[in-house]
């Protein structure tokens, strides 16, 4: 009967060929999975394109089976071999071929020369054939001759398909040619019905050219062919699947031909049987390799998943989870060994800073460099891994604490060493904190906390340093969160309040102004002081409700004043650099005074010189407008930022504050008299108003007052109040404080100052002076003696040399500085050279004398001195150094 192909056959040949197109790419991993070292995928060109290996081996397995082919047909006595041997020779080789082009990317020469000169030779010997075409059956001339020129051309497809370019496409034509043409001449060439007609051989090499020509195909596919190994699994599954394939083949076409030949010659689906079985199994064959194929796939996805769950995307270190897991077993492993498990937080500080400026890209090289750098440093005892953002973590076990020290502070040096990136040096730098354990805590993570408040307080020192865990950390750390909570709590429930402390005009006594305050009374703790809640407020970032509360509350307080008509002045606000920043801070300000109805002079801003650290311009920027809007601004604290003199000139601000560390020691510190001076005279050339804050004293109000400070603010005027308080005050003394007296200056101009530590010396001294006239005060003490000096004239100083807390050469130094126009004398029972000597050198005293004292030359030196002030300045700086 003829050979028709039936409906399912095709079926099965259109199953294979499209089994042959290029399939999605495999995953190899480099190395297995371990529950401690989870792998690292390598994703490699692992495209198998296992139709191509199915395809190929299918054409080796003929070339190698045929000497058992050879054998069986002579076993058998049936004519034979089935395929010839220099065209099973030439499908081997040409297998080969398609093996080697796969593997390595091109065709070997000697390989290609070899399959070519195979193929041509099996032409040559099935030439004859063709001289006696009507002798022979149609289907045997197509297996000999028609084989042996597609074999011609496959090796021409296999070689063009390891080249590029047109070459390749070229490789695809043909492969696509060498199927559809053969299938073609076998369908063309089909002889009539009859047992003598039928060949199974011919059959057979429609499959195998059908394999072949696909296999080119998907060689000369999109892209260009590298090289690459097939799995395994996939090469296992191809070289069996085919050999059992062809395997079956020739036993079932052997078997057919011993039957024909013996004349049992049945035809129908027995005739193509050995066909059929040919494409099931390479069918099946191609399904158990695709199967294969999407295992590996879920395999290799699983892998990379469970390494991405434990590993840092970026540095490939372990990540927090990891480090969990291993923390746990280096726990238990130090309560076994009774070693100690130390863990080290590395914190980077600048690397924000290269993200804003250079982008992410350039970060994340900086910390890769980082990475390899902590690696190299720490060394294969260590496990490393990488938390969140710029944080590493180093865990230690069976490791001495000044090996932890000394390793930890080799990383923060090798961090600190410059980053070239893009031909652009660049800088980092770390904190470190180091804790240790016995292994006996219950959470290992809790180790990795403890660093980190190591490495804050770190930071609080200064940065680039390293600094040990102790137990008080932790305790500050939860009185911080807790006092964060219940002031948020405070917030919420309105408990916070605001007390009023006045602004004194130094002339008048009127008051000027009334500083808000914000005081938070614990229901626990009692008054807790601003300088604990703000700050963390600032860092919380709770300080945003927390100045809208008081920008609220002290409108609302203002215009309950002003409808009393108990004021018109001020209150002022202290405002955070941080909400000072924000975009709607003069919003906020115009929209408070519009709800209250207030005009803008009732309200002033307080801003610190911090807030011109990150934008000077846009300070500049807010202030105008604040001008604008009518709103008057001084600044807080002077002196003690960072406030540039070239931006105080440009900013539109209505008055200076000088801070209370300047005021507190204004009157005996010649560094802190002079910087107020200075303060004072900068701002009135500016002209700037000056406020005191801090007065506590009536020496320091008058030290002030005559140094021309404008306003005062302190206890010495009124503490700060309840609102309840200020303003039952404020309707008690009409809005004014009354000042201290001024000194009444007696008739004579002659003021003696005498200080000593003795009373009984302060009295003779007193008594023996007295009678020449002078207006004499005493003194017990320097610190007695410098409240005299800022309240009054003063010309003349006699004082003693030894006295409790400062000697006389001490005190005459700080009055040489402080009130250089005094005369000095010492007056000591003790003449050792060493304090005469100092006394003179520095040229802090007029003359020193002797106890007991001549009291005729005493008061002789005394009248001296008191005559030297009515010489001109140069001669008293002459006679002071003598």
């Amino acid at each position: 009967m003829p050979l028709h192909t039936t409906q399912s056959s095709r079926r099965l040949i259109s199953a294979a060929y499209t089994c042959m197109t290029p399939a999605d790419e495999l995953v190899r991993c480099r190395r297995p999975v371990t529950t401690d070292d989870p792998i690292e995928i390598g994703h490699t060109d692992l495209v198998s394109r296992y139709p191509v290996y199915l395809a190929a081996f299918s054409l080796i397995w003929v070339g190698v089976l045929w000497p058992l082919d050879y054998f069986w047909a002579h076993l058998l006595s049936v004519p034979g071999p089935l395929i010839t041997p220099e065209c099973a020779l030439a499908f081997m080789l040409c297998g080969f071929a398609i093996v080697a082009a796969r593997r390595h990317g091109q065709l070997p020469w000697w390989l290609g020369v070899l399959t070519f000169a195979s193929s041509v030779y099996c032409l040559i010997v099935s030439l004859p054939a063709s001289t006696s075409l009507l002798e022979i059956p149609l289907s045997t001339y197509i297996n000999e001759a028609g084989a042996s020129s597609f074999l011609i051309l496959l090796i021409a497809a296999i070689y063009l398909s390891s080249l590029g370019g047109r070459a390749r496409r070229l490789a695809w034509f043909l492969g696509l040619g060498i199927a559809a043409g053969f299938l073609a001449l076998r369908v063309v060439f089909l002889s009539p019905p009859g047992a003598a007609s039928y060949n199974s051989t011919a059959d057979m090499a429609v499959v195998l050219f059908l394999l072949a020509g696909g296999a080119v195909m998907a060689l000369s596919a999109r892209r260009p062919l590298r090289p690459g190994a097939c799995p395994r699994g996939i090469l296992a599954i191809t070289t069996i699947g085919s050999f059992v394939a062809i395997a079956l083949w020739f036993v079932l076409t052997g078997y057919a031909k011993a039957v024909h030949f013996e004349g049992v010659w049945q035809g129908g689906l027995q005739a193509v049987q050995a066909q059929l079985v040919l494409l099931f199994c390479l069918t099946f064959t191609c399904m158990l390799a695709r199967s294969q194929k999407l295992a590996s796939e879920l395999i290799s996805r699983s892998r990379e998943l469970h390494h991405a769950s434990l590993h840092d995307f970026l540095t490939d270190l372990p990540n927090k989870r990891h480090l969990a897991k291993r923390l746990a077993a280096m726990c238990r492993a130090a309560r076994e060994k009774r070693e100690k498990v130390h863990v080290v937080l590395i914190d980077l500080e600048g690397v924000k800073l290269i993200n804003d400026s250079m982008g992410h890209a350039v970060g994340d090289v900086v910390l890769k460099e980082v990475a390899r750098r902590i690696v190299e440093r720490a060394g294969p005892s260590a496990f490393i891994a990488r938390l969140e953002g710029d944080e590493f973590v180093l865990a230690f076990t069976g490791q001495e604490d000044e090996t932890v020290r000394t390793i930890t502070q080799g990383l923060l040096d090798d961090i600190g060493r410059s980053y070239q990136v893009h031909n652009a040096e660049l800088r980092v730098s770390a904190s470190a904190g180091i804790t240790a354990s016995d292994g006996r805590i219950g959470l290992p993570l809790e180790l990795v906390s403890q660093a980190d408040l190591a490495v804050t307080r770190a930071k609080r020192d200064g940065g680039r340093t390293w600094y040990e865990y102790c137990a008080s950390l932790r305790k500050e750390v939860t009185e911080r969160l807790a006092m964060s909570v219940e002031l948020q709590n405070a917030l919420e429930s309105d408990t916070l309040c605001l007390h009023y402390q006045p602004v004194v005009d130094g002339h008048t006594g009127r008051i000027v102004g009334a500083e808000a305050l914000l005081r938070w009374l614990h229901s626990d703790y009692g008054l807790i002081s601003p300088s604990m809640f703000i700050p963390l407020a600032e860092e919380t970032g709770q300080i945003v409700p927390l100045s809208l509360w008081v920008l609220d509350r002290a409108c609302r307080d203002v215009l309950s004043l002003r409808q009393r008509s108990a004021c018109d002045f001020p209150v002022l606000i202290n405002i955070s650099p941080l909400y000072f920043h924000r975009s709607d801070f003069v919003s906020d300000i115009e929209a408070a005074l519009t709800r209250y109805a207030l005009p803008p002079e009732s309200l002033q801003i307080e801003i610190t010189e911090g807030v011109l650290l990150d934008s000077a311009q846009t300070t500049i920027s807010k202030l105008a407008r604040l001008k604008e809007l009518g709103v008057k601004v001084s600044i807080d604290d002077f002196g003690t930022g960072y406030s540039s003199l070239n931006y105080l000139k440009n900013l539109p601000i209505d008055k200076i504050k000088i801070d209370r560390s300047f005021v507190n020691e204004v009157i005996s510190d010649r560094h802190d008299a002079a910087i107020t001076k200075a303060i004072i005279g900068l701002a009135h050339h500016l002209n700037l108003k000056v406020v005191a804050e801090g007065v506590e004293t009536e020496s320091q109000f008058w030290f002030l007052k005559r140094n021309f400070c404008d306003e005062f603010q302190g206890y010495f005027f009124d503490r700060p109040m309840a609102w309840e308080d200020f303003s039952r005050r404020l309707h008690e003394t009409g809005g004014r404080v009354a000042l201290p007296q001024a000194f009444k200056q007696p008739e004579s101009t002659r003021t003696l100052l005498i200080v000593d530590d003795e009373e009984n010396i302060l009295r003779a001294l007193t008594r023996l002076l007295r009678r020449d006239g002078y207006n004499i005060v005493s003194a017990r003490s320097p610190a007695e003696a410098f409240a005299i000096l800022a309240s009054q004239e003063v010309q003349v100083i006699l004082s003693d040399q030894r006295m409790p807390g400062m000697t006389g050469t001490e005190f005459f130094s700080r009055v040489k500085q402080m009130y250089p126009r005094t005369v000095r004398l010492i007056l000591s029972g003790y003449t050792e050279l060493k304090s005469v000597t100092e006394a003179i050198n520095h040229g802090a005293i007029y003359r020193y004398l002797t106890k007991p004292w001549d009291d005729q030359e005493l008061r002789d030196q005394v009248s001296d001195a008191f005559k030297v002030l009515s010489q001109p300045v140069p001669s008293l700086m002459a006679e002071g150094s003598a």
